[in-house]
């Protein structure tokens, strides 16, 4: 199958990661759910599957709400993408924008079968980290929001 994707405008690089091969903590500075704000959402995904999620400001019940009203496996992880667009700087709260500030990192969860994955689901919720650390295969790619390696070899 082919699939053709427009994503404007142009600034990030994404893929559907391996799903099984997900494993850590994710921080999301702010994220919408059911109408309801969660800042600082905390994340842990294994295997690559989100199993557990909690803030220490915000109620996280609408967030599990959200969750349980998509078909599919809309718990697993969809997405890694990161912003490489200079001129987006802060985020509009709008997804197609905010995906694509210099130096964030989003994870997608849900559906990611039109990106190469296999999980299809009703649902394909983006959520953003600002000035992230993001560490693939015990490299470090994003150091608070800086790029500091343009190339991994995976071999």
């Amino acid at each position: 199958n082919h699939f053709l994707i427009t994503n404007l405008p142009c600034g990030e690089v994404y893929l559907a990661p391996v799903e099984e091969s997900v494993n850590g903590v994710a921080v999301f500075d702010e994220i919408y759910a059911n109408g309801s704000k969660i800042r600082d959402l905390k994340c842990t995904f294994s295997d690559g599957k989100l199993v557990d999620f909690s803030s220490e400001i915000d109620d996280v019940k609408p967030f599990e709400t959200f969750l349980s009203t998509h078909s599919g496996d809309a718990r697993m992880v969809a997405e890694l993408g990161l912003g490489m667009n200079p001129e987006v700087h802060k985020p509009v709260w709008y997804i197609f924008l905010d995906e694509k500030i210099y130096g964030s990192c989003h994870i997608a969860i849900g559906d990611n079968y039109v990106y190469g994955g296999v999980n299809r689901s009703s649902l394909h919720f983006d959520m953003v980290i600002m000035n992230p650390t993001l560490v693939v295969n015990d490299v470090t790619v994003f150091e608070k929001g800086k790029i500091v390696v343009w190339w991994i070899n995976m071999e």
